[in-house]
Parts: C-alpha cells; structure tokens; sequence
C-alpha cells in the first residue's frame, strides 16, 4: 500500500510545507532523516580549497562527520560556531 500510494500521501504535505516557505512544491523533497539531507545538498556543492563551511558546537554528529568528509575531501574549512549548552 505505501509504495503504491506514497507519492500522492506526500503531495498534499508538501503543498502545505510549500506555501508555509513561500516555495514552489516541485523544488521541494523530502528526505529520510537530516544526514541524508544535509549529505545530498553538500555533496551538491562545488566546493574547493578556501571555501567554508560553518556549523554549530550543538550539531548532529551523524551530519557533523558528512561535513568533516565533504571538508577532507575538497579542501575546504569547516568552521564552528561555539554555542554554549
């Protein structure tokens, strides 16, 4: 049932979640968890060396080592913003 009818269970969501951003529903996706969002939009990046990427000391650590890897990879400088807790 889920993976015949997915699609149309989704659509009604992501109008809604559209007009609240004030985006167009077919530039918006959804995801399975925040590591494989934050994954796909860095990896979409071109970056390179001197480019930054900035986080928080509070993020998620399963998305803080896609950004470490994105980092080791292309050269670019992850830079953390210190929250206190």
């Amino acid at each position: 049932f889920l993976w015949r009818r997915y699609e149309e269970r989704l659509e009604p969501a992501r109008r809604t979640l559209a007009k609240f951003l004030g985006a167009a529903s077919r530039d918006l996706v959804f995801v399975t968890n925040a590591t494989t969002g934050v994954n796909a939009v860095l990896r979409s990046l071109k970056l390179k060396r001197g480019d930054e990427l900035l986080t928080t000391s509070v993020d998620y650590n399963a998305c803080r080592n896609v950004l470490n890897e994105v980092v080791r990879q292309t050269g670019a400088k992850l830079v953390v913003a210190e929250i206190p807790f």
